[in-house]
């Protein structure tokens, strides 16, 4: 296993308020959820990635695109990189469907989030989605001024 989902699901395994996807973890037994799930076929990735496709085609779901990116990535990317079997491919597959179901369901869902996710901003320099984590307090009020916490790393960790 790769050392950023490792790293991924430990620290959602000891962060009850992840409710960034499907693919949560809430005991060690996720892992073997998650390797149980049946590995996508080529058509179904593909079948994934036009329906996030339409929804990058929407101008209001701008706020979504880096997220919706970088899943697109992961879910065409890892079953090269890492094996389709692997439980990276088929996490990242299961959010995008879940991804894309959630956004169509709702377009606002993102007003509503509250708790860790793993996000992405939509780079402006090449397109892509860039991860990162987020933590949205559960008793966010957007109407009342708050304050941020930013802890970033570089090179070194």
């Amino acid at each position: 296993m790769c050392i950023a989902c490792y790293s991924f699901l430990t620290y959602a395994a000891e962060n009850p308020h992840d409710q960034a996807s499907l693919v949560n973890v809430d005991d060690s037994s996720e892992i073997t959820r998650i390797n149980k799930l049946p590995s996508p076929s080529q058509k179904q990735i593909q079948e994934a990635v036009s329906a996030a496709d339409a929804l990058l085609a929407k101008d209001q779901l701008k706020a979504y695109h880096g997220w919706l990116k970088y899943l697109q990535f992961r879910t065409t990317e890892d079953p090269i990189r890492m094996g389709a079997d692997s439980m990276e491919a088929k996490a990242y597959y299961y959010k995008l469907l879940d991804w894309t179901q959630k956004i169509e369901t709702d377009l606002d869902f993102i007003q509503k989030m509250r708790g860790v996710y793993e996000w992405a901003y939509l780079s402006q320099i090449d397109g892509t989605g860039q991860p990162f984590k987020i933590s949205i307090p559960t008793d966010y009020d957007p109407q009342k001024p708050a304050g941020i916490n930013l802890y970033c790393h570089g090179f070194s960790g």
